[in-house]
């Protein structure tokens, strides 16, 4: 069988949190001019403070955009530039904060905030696209191969929490396995969008039939399953993954009358004996 190795998912949103404690004195600084009755100092570094916090946020989210992007490259429709903002953002701050709290000049301020806000860029790094490449061409209309990628994906993440939620180790580490595969598989027509003919039942059918069989047994499991139901689940997920491995070959080599064929034959197997 070929390995699959599922996508790599960043993970640099951590680094955000010193956007978040860097600021701290400036809360500080805003009870303390409070507490002698200075106004200004308050509302300076409360706004110097509001605008970190601003900034780390952004670069929480681009973090995040970045991670779901990684994994799944078109599978959103529109990106924004999280992190660009956010290091404005971080840069705004520090301008602001080292004009009304520190007590710098306006050019010296600037100087500080353009410093920080490069800083900024080069610790957290840069966006990824604004918007997800065009998938077109011999893959038909874009917008048809974004809206089955999308369904695709949402299927994807009702495999995982299927599998999170059956007490079966076994079963657990076979629909993780599958899931995997599907990741690999809608991967590559991501990649080349010339895939999407190629697929087009496995995304419609196959995928959906699999699904619709999980989520069957997955009702059933609680109630407590036979052995004989257990078995037939365990074949059906055996299949699955022998299926996704043959998926994986037919795109490798564009075979598409190898393709229908092997995903009309699991279906007919879904639909009749998946849990009668």
């Amino acid at each position: 069988m070929t390995e699959f190795r599922p996508p790599t998912v960043g993970g640099g949103g951590r680094w955000a949190l010193t956007l978040y404690l860097l600021p701290l004195p400036l809360v500080l600084d805003a009870v303390l001019s409070l507490w002698f009755g200075n106004f200004h100092g308050v509302l300076s570094s409360s706004i110097g403070y509001a605008l970190f916090v601003a900034a780390a946020q952004a670069v929480r989210q681009g973090s995040q955009q970045e991670a779901a992007v990684r994994r799944r490259p078109r599978a959103l429709a529109r990106r924004w530039p999280w992190k660009s903002l956010g290091a404005v953002l971080a840069g705004i701050a520090t301008a602001v904060t080292a004009a009304a709290s520190a007590g710098h000049d306006l050019g010296v301020a600037v100087a500080f905030g353009v410093a920080a806000g490069l800083g900024a860029r080069l610790v957290y790094g840069a966006d990824p696209p604004l918007r997800a490449e065009a998938v077109a061409g011999a893959a038909g209309n874009g917008d048809d191969v974004q809206q089955a990628l999308a369904t695709a994906y949402g299927r994807l993440d009702r495999i995982e929490a299927i599998a999170a939620a059956l007490p079966s180790r076994e079963f657990q580490q076979r629909l993780r396995t599958i899931g995997r595969q599907l990741a690999t598989l809608l991967a590559m027509i991501e990649q080349e969008p010339a895939n999407f003919a190629l697929s087009r039942r496995f995304l419609n059918v196959y995928l959906d039939h699999s699904l619709d069989v999980m989520e069957k047994y997955s009702r059933v499991f609680p109630r407590g399953a036979s052995a004989e139901l257990e078995h037939n689940f365990r074949s059906l997920l055996v299949d699955i993954e022998n299926t996704c491995d043959q998926q994986h070959r037919s795109l490798v080599q564009r075979d598409l009358m190898d393709l229908d064929v092997q995903i009309e034959v699991l279906s007919q197997r879904l639909r009749q004996d998946g849990l009668r």
